[in-house]
């Protein structure tokens, strides 16, 4: 092979691997910016000692819906329902899917969030 050929090749192959490892970074990366606002609002909604309000409550859970259907990946250990289920989104507390960056995601509820995720606990009768 001649030297500008290879040269060509090899800028090729490494702008094909950076672009795939930058793909793969930035999803990974958005997983776990939901995964930490999970955590945070799990907390807060656990927490009785704090007085919030109802509208607040409402959109954390929301929030909590709109990740595992936008961010998780299909795998059973981050879709147990105990952890993540706090009911249905109250729809009077709250306007509809103001809690989601994306309105076409229908996840007002732990099931209708995790309903194309075929790992996620789907009985009821798991709870608590």
């Amino acid at each position: 092979m001649k030297p500008l050929t290879t040269t060509i090749l090899g800028v090729l192959i490494f702008g094909l691997g950076f672009s795939l490892c930058s793909l793969w970074g930035l999803k990974k990366g958005a997983f776990n910016t939901g995964l930490e606002e999970n955590k945070l609002a799990v907390e807060l909604l656990s927490n009785q000692d704090l007085a919030l309000t109802p509208e607040f409550s409402e959109y954390l859970k929301g929030r909590i819906y709109y990740n595992i259907a936008s961010k998780y990946p299909n795998d059973r250990g981050f879709l147990l329902r105990k952890d993540w289920d706090f009911g249905k989104v109250h729809p009077t507390r709250l306007p509809p899917k103001s809690f989601a960056k994306d309105p076409t995601f229908n996840c007002s509820s732990f099931t209708e969030a995790s309903s194309n995720l075929s790992k996620a606990e789907h009985k009821t009768e798991n709870l608590p």
